[in-house]
């Protein structure tokens, strides 16, 4: 029975987030993976998930393309809940969330060719506007 509670609440700890910022809106906010930010006004909760895709042309590289870098998010809004993808080069950048637009502005770090971004070091930069 000890081990059955154990490992919940070691599920519980790798699930949780941290509580969150609440930067103002219409201004560019940063997150790394398993934050939050919280917009009580909007009753809004954005949570950076993972990188999904990290394609981008590495800094000390030439490039044809310049790649692509994908975010995944948990928004809340309310009572629901929903998964949000987006892009820094493809589209989408940016989706409506409720009367409000979230958008990627950035994702650091810029890849290097000889090394990988742990997950821990990407940040994502987003801006939730009115309307």
């Amino acid at each position: 029975m000890f081990s059955r509670l154990g490992s919940i609440a070691i599920v519980a700890l790798a699930c949780s987030t941290s509580p969150g910022v609440q930067p103002p809106l219409n201004q560019p906010f940063s997150l790394r993976i398993g934050e939050s930010a919280r917009f009580p006004d909007a009753n809004l909760t954005v949570t950076f998930r993972a990188v999904s895709e990290d394609s981008r042309c590495p800094r000390d590289v030439v490039c044809v393309w310049a790649g692509n870098g994908q975010v995944v998010l948990e928004v809340r809004l309310s009572t629901s809940v929903r998964t949000v993808v987006l892009n820094t080069t493809t589209q989408p950048h940016e989706v409506s969330v409720g009367s409000y637009r979230l958008a990627l502005e950035e994702l650091t770090p810029v890849p290097e060719s000889q090394s990988r971004i742990p997950p821990s070091e990407y940040t994502a930069t987003l801006k939730l506007q009115a309307g």
